[in-house]
């Protein structure tokens, strides 16, 4: 009896096959094309030190934005915080009414919201003494507030962040780098400067929001979803109708 062998033209649908396979992975395409989604900018200033102070090179462009949040002062003022630290520092000490036994140390009560502080364009550390004066027996005595020079440069290497710490993020580091980087997600910028490998310090901040400007990336990613696809199985229902397979039969009669 004959053998029947099968043979599909598959150079003619090949086309269509994978033609219909891209229609059935258009779902996936929006998430790696920027279909609708807004954008964000970073951008960076660098942050230098003179003799006593920590300033921006570019001071304009950072208008309300301050040094670091570990520097009080160092931007937009806080009212009652500068008014403390000023008249501090004009009266060199203020006396509290907490006692300690080694005021050399800060208190673990005394909440720190700050490490240095920033006046008339001097960097200080907030500092504890003893009050000998007001001491109340041999081994304790009230605790003052003062304030202490300290250089720039070491302030601004204590609050720094290195541009390696597994705490930033790569848009942020890169905007670092680069001296900019754009990104579909906003991502957390420290308010604090970057320390560079090359020991160069920059503070990144976000620089526009953009969004788009139109309803026509929606109009795509809705046509992409959830058209794109339907239009895949309408092909292949055509062509399932006009799939030809040819039947040869060998005859094996000698």
């Amino acid at each position: 009896m004959p053998s029947a062998r099968y043979r599909i033209p598959i150079s003619r649908n090949l086309f269509v096959v994978l033609a219909v396979l891209c229609l059935f992975a258009t779902p996936f395409w929006p998430a790696q094309l920027p279909l609708g989604e807004p954008t964000y900018e970073y951008e960076r200033t660098e942050v230098t030190t003179d003799e006593t102070s920590i300033t921006y090179t570019s001071g304009a462009r950072m208008y309300g934005r301050p040094i670091s949040d570990e520097i009080a002062c160092s931007g937009p003022e806080e009212m009652r915080a500068c008014a403390f630290e000023r008249s501090l520092l004009e009266n060199e000490t203020v006396t509290t009414n907490s006692t300690s036994i080694n005021p050399n140390r800060t208190p673990p009560y005394f909440e720190k919201r700050y490490r240095y502080v920033q006046i008339n364009e001097t960097v200080y550390e907030p500092t504890y003494t003893d009050n000998t004066s007001t001491a109340e027996s041999a081994v304790t005595g009230r605790v003052d507030l003062a304030l202490s020079k300290v250089a720039p440069d070491r302030a601004l290497k204590t609050v720094s962040i290195d541009i390696t710490s597994d705490d930033l993020s790569p848009t942020v580091a890169e905007a670092a780098r680069s001296g900019g980087a754009v990104s579909r997600q906003k991502v957390d910028v420290p308010k604090t400067p970057i320390q560079r490998e090359d020991g160069t310090y920059y503070r990144v901040y976000l620089d526009s929001h953009r969004r788009p400007s139109s309803s026509l990336p929606q109009v795509l990613d809705l046509g992409v979803t959830y058209l794109v696809p339907l239009l895949g199985f309408w092909l292949v229902s055509r062509r399932m109708d006009r799939l030809v397979v040819t039947v040869v039969y060998d005859d094996d009669r000698s």
